[in-house]
């Protein structure tokens, strides 16, 4: 069945931005063809947020935590976590209302007739927030796909340590970093080529998989670092938080690292990607230590 016979099937029964999920075509397309041949589509197929009101007013205070959308008529929770669950949970019932939510999922299994319960599983940052959200509720389905694709990385785990150099303090990768100076991992996994943050799979590698809307953050603000100890779970705002903290400093890097790079052969140029800095500062670097 063409898509052009799925629009005129499902006219009347959907809104014109939930037929266009529902048959992966954009809101112009769906929009466009249905004008043009006199069809109308069904009007308040969102979620009637007022339902909501009170329950959203009494999040006003909560800050970060564990926050869920309840579908209690299809029994599929949405488990997610902010750094401001009130204006993340306004932000998703806004979209679901107007049937422009990105998760397609979660806006395809969203309907104007369910009865929806809405609050916070968990006040507070927790760590390892994916093992958590999968022990409230097995049918849990927000999951950040990105790192799933981590796992087929644990058949070369031999060749992802012998880049690594141990220290008393960070583990450095040795291997390639990207153009933002963070250590990159590759792997072959069904014929295709996998790439991957070596701190994010470290972290997956070691605690689990990372939650939605979680980053892996650096202690030690060392990027080409991979110590476990040194990588925690974060957010985006947190992590703009370090930068503006650190903004105008020079980035430090202790003279070991600077010598380790050396003995590999690597050009000033090669080093100051590898450590975030100018050539410059390594050639100054170098003449002060005599390296």
């Amino acid at each position: 069945m063409s898509n052009e016979e799925k629009m005129r099937m499902l006219a009347g029964t959907m809104s014109y931005r939930n037929i266009a999920l529902e048959l992966g075509l954009s809101y112009h397309q769906v929009y466009s063809y249905m004008k043009k041949h006199g069809l109308a589509g069904k009007a308040g197929h969102g979620i009637a947020r007022k339902q909501f009101a009170p329950k959203l007013n009494l999040l006003e205070d909560v800050g970060s935590g564990i926050y869920y959308i309840n579908n209690v008529t299809r029994n599929i929770t949405y488990f997610g976590y902010s750094d401001d669950v009130h204006c993340r949970m306004n932000g998703h019932l806004t979209k679901l209302q107007n049937g422009t939510h990105k998760n397609r999922q979660m806006q395809k299994h969203w309907g104007a007739n369910d009865e929806f319960d809405i609050g916070v599983a968990i006040q507070g940052h927790c760590p390892h927030l994916e093992q958590i959200i999968i022990s409230l509720n097995p049918s849990v389905y927000n999951v950040n796909k990105e790192y799933l694709s981590y796992e087929g990385a644990r058949e070369h785990t031999e060749r992802f340590k012998r880049n690594i150099c141990h220290t008393d303090s960070c583990w450095i990768w040795t291997g390639s970093p990207d153009k933002d100076g963070y250590g990159t991992f590759t792997w072959r996994e069904d014929g295709a080529v996998k790439k991957a943050l070596v701190h994010r799979l470290q972290y997956y590698l070691t605690y689990g998989p990372i939650p939605s809307g979680m980053i892996v953050r650096h202690k030690c603000h060392h990027k080409m670092c991979v110590n476990p100890d040194h990588l925690e779970l974060g957010t985006n705002k947190q992590n703009a938080n370090d930068g503006h903290a650190n903004h105008g400093r020079p980035k430090k890097f202790a003279d070991w690292e600077l010598e380790l790079l050396i003995k590999r052969g690597l050009t000033n140029s090669e080093i100051a990607r590898k450590l975030g800095v100018s050539p410059s500062t390594i050639t100054h670097r170098r003449k002060k230590c005599m390296i």
